[in-house]
C-alpha cells in the first residue's frame, strides 16, 4: 500500500523521459495471462506518449511525456509473440545468440578471472558508456544520412515487418488451420526506430554518415519470429534461381512440423513460393517432395536493403552466400550434410 502521499504513479515519480530498465521479463511472461495483457497495454499507451487511467472512485491518472524501455528477456518471448503481434509490435529486438563451443569456453574462463572484480568491471563499463552516449550527443545534429542509407532501412524494416506479421491460425484444431487471411504489418513504427538506430549509430561513430548498416541488418532479422527467421536466413544462403529447398532441409532447425507451419506462414505473406509435389519431405521414390524459394517480392526487399539473396550463375549448393551474421553466429546449414546437386 501506498503511504507516501500525493501520486502514487509510478510514471508520474519518474517523470515526464523516464529511463526504464526491465532485467528480467520472464517471470510476467510466465504469470497470469490478463495481468500480463493489463501491462503489455499500459506499455504500449506509453510507447505512443500517453497514458490514461479512470478508478471507480472517481480518482484518474494520467501522463504525457517520452519513456525509453530496455527490457530484458529469454528466447521465451517468442512463444509469447501472438498477443503483442495483434496489437502490434513496438520494440526492437537484438539477440544474443549461442557461442561456438571454444567462445563459451574462452568465456566461462573469463568469468573465473573476473571473480572479485565485478565491481570495477561495472564501473569501467558505466565510465565507457557515459563518455560514449555525452559524446554521440554533441554529433547527433550534424548527422546526415542519405537517400540511398534511408532506403536501405526503409527496404530491411518493411522486409522485417511483413516477416514478423501474426497469422491467425485456430490454436484447438488439429494441424493449427489458419482462419483468416494475414494483413501484413505496416512498417511504420519498425523503420521510425530503426532510422533512429542509424542516427544514433552514426553519431556514436563520430560520423555524418552511416557507412557500415550490417547492425541495422541485424537488428532487422532479429526483430524477426523464430522459426521464421533461420528458415529465412537458410533460404537466402542457398538462395538462388534454380536452387530449391524441401521441408527436410530445415528440420534441423525445428520439428517437421512446425517448419511446416512456418513456411505456410512466410507463403501467405507473399516472401514464400512453394512448387507443389507429391511426395513427403522424405520420400525415397516416387513424386519429390514440395520446394521453396524466395519470393521475387522478398528477393527486391533484400537486394534494395543491401541483403545478398542470390548467388553467382555457376555456382553450386555447396558454397554459400555470404549472408549478414552477427559475430559468433553459426552460418545456418553449416552443421548439416548437404547430399543436393545443383539444380
Amino acid at each position: 500500500m501506498w503511504l507516501g502521499g500525493g501520486d502514487p504513479s509510478l510514471l508520474t515519480r519518474l517523470g515526464d523521459r523516464p529511463f526504464l530498465l526491465i532485467k528480467e521479463l520472464s517471470s510476467l511472461l510466465e504469470g497470469n495471462p490478463y495481468g500480463r495483457g493489463d501491462i503489455y497495454a499500459q506499455l504500449r499507451e506509453v510507447y505512443d506518449g500517453s497514458y490514461a487511467r479512470e478508478y471507480g472512485n472517481g480518482v484518474r491518472r494520467s501522463w504525457k511525456g517520452k519513456a525509453a524501455v530496455i527490457i530484458g528477456i529469454t528466447p521465451a518471448i517468442d512463444r509469447h509473440r501472438a498477443f503483442d503481434s495483434q496489437l502490434g509490435e513496438r520494440c526492437l529486438k537484438i539477440r544474443f545468440n549461442a557461442l561456438p563451443g571454444r567462445a563459451l569456453e574462452d568465456l566461462a574462463y573469463d568469468t573465473i578471472s573476473n571473480i572479485g572484480q565485478e565491481g570495477k568491471v561495472r564501473q569501467a563499463l558505466h565510465t565507457a558508456y557515459e563518455q560514449a552516449i555525452t559524446e554521440a550527443t554533441a554529433c547527433v545534429e550534424r548527422v546526415r544520412l542519405s537517400d540511398d542509407t534511408r532506403h536501405r532501412v526503409a527496404c530491411l524494416a518493411t522486409f522485417a515487418a511483413t516477416v514478423r506479421t501474426h497469422v491467425e491460425r485456430n490454436q484447438y484444431a488439429s494441424g493449427n488451420p489458419v482462419i483468416l487471411p494475414p494483413a501484413p504489418e505496416l512498417p511504420h513504427r519498425i523503420v521510425k526506430n530503426l532510422h533512429l538506430v542509424a542516427i544514433a549509430l552514426t553519431a556514436l561513430r563520430g560520423d555524418t554518415e552511416l557507412y557500415d548498416v550490417k547492425l541495422i541488418e541485424r537488428i532487422a532479422f532479429d526483430c524477426m519470429p523464430e522459426p521464421r527467421r533461420s528458415i529465412l536466413k537458410r533460404l537466402i544462403t542457398y538462395g538462388r534461381e534454380g536452387t530449391k529447398l524441401t521441408v527436410n532441409d530445415f528440420t534441423d532447425i525445428v520439428s517437421e512440423s512446425a517448419v511446416r507451419m512456418a513456411l505456410e506462414d512466410l507463403r501467405l505473406l507473399s516472401l514464400v513460393l512453394k512448387e507443389d509435389g507429391d511426395g513427403p519431405s522424405s520420400c525415397l521414390g516416387g513424386k519429390p517432395p514440395s520446394t521453396y524459394i524466395l519470393s521475387p517480392t522478398a528477393e527486391r526487399w533484400l537486394r534494395q536493403g543491401g541483403v545478398s539473396a542470390q548467388k553467382s550463375k555457376g555456382e553450386g549448393v555447396k558454397k554459400k552466400t555470404e549472408v549478414p551474421l552477427e559475430s559468433g553466429e553459426e552460418t545456418p546449414g553449416d552443421n548439416r550434410t548437404d547430399s543436393r546437386s545443383a539444380a
